[in-house]
């Protein structure tokens, strides 16, 4: 449709094209239209409170949803929350956490040369993902990094972000931390950067066997990145623990000390 303001103001129509027009949303469709889409000031507010206090993102919405009577009410989508989430997250970083991030390391690595720390930047030169670990842990692992456990199911911290220790056991069957991170997110790309990393502190050195949580994503980057080590996640130990209380093998310390996973 074309249009042509006239002398005292208003428009007239001076072409009209069918062929360039489609059928409108429907009523109740219209708010998921991306021009619709937007977060109330009610409902930032709710959020920010939730990431306070550790509420996922999924239970987030789902309470959301509860107070407007169902998620076609809610007047966003879920992605639209996330990027929210993500767009505050990084603001929080940008304000002078990412500075003080690095004071913090380069303090370290002035008191212990042998300090190792690294920080992967997106295009933007945020922080996306954190590693480090100093010299006793480098030394630990070259004595006992045999076997590790790798776990994301840490509570995560003020950004949402999980925490993710490299942990093993000493002679004296104590625990101890191999290296620990701090990562944007669990996908493929940063479990591969964090190994990848890892290895590099390490020497090149790879566990022998790494005992991890449930992840498609973990599981791959370990096969590439870790593909002389055996990988058991925790169904294994599981079943593990299964076998022993079938056949009434809990009690035989042989194998409880065998992986030491019947009592934690």
């Amino acid at each position: 449709m074309t249009c042509q303001l006239q002398k005292d103001g208003m428009l007239e129509v001076v072409s009209f094209h069918k062929q360039h027009n489609h059928e409108f949303a429907p009523s109740p469709m219209k708010q998921m239209l991306r021009s619709n889409r937007k977060i109330t000031p009610a409902q930032q507010a709710f959020t920010d409170d939730a990431e306070k206090f550790g509420v996922s993102i999924k239970q987030t919405i789902d309470l959301l949803s509860m107070q407007v009577g169902g998620y076609e009410n809610l007047g966003f989508l879920n992605v639209d929350y996330k990027n929210h989430v993500n767009s505050k997250r990084r603001e929080a970083l940008k304000r002078g956490d990412g500075r003080a991030v690095m004071d913090h390391f380069r303090k370290m690595q002035l008191e212990d040369p042998s300090y190792f720390y690294s920080i992967q930047l997106d295009d933007d030169n945020q922080i996306l993902n954190i590693f480090w670990a100093d010299s006793r842990s480098i030394v630990d692992y070259g004595h006992f990094g045999d076997v590790v456990c790798f776990d994301t199911t840490y509570r995560t911290n003020s950004y949402g972000r999980p925490f993710a220790p490299f942990i093993g056991v000493n002679h004296h069957k104590q625990s101890i931390v191999f290296g620990a991170a701090l990562l944007y997110d669990k996908t493929i790309m940063s479990f591969k950067w964090l190994f990848e990393i890892f290895l590099s502190a390490m020497s090149g050195k790879q566990p022998k066997t790494i005992f991890t949580d449930q992840s498609a994503a973990m599981a791959n980057a370990i096969e590439d990145v870790f593909p002389e080590s055996n990988h058991y996640e925790n169904e294994w130990i599981v079943a593990w623990n299964d076998m022993l209380e079938i056949y009434d093998l809990t009690d035989n310390p042989w194998l409880r000390e065998m992986f030491d996973v019947k009592e934690k």
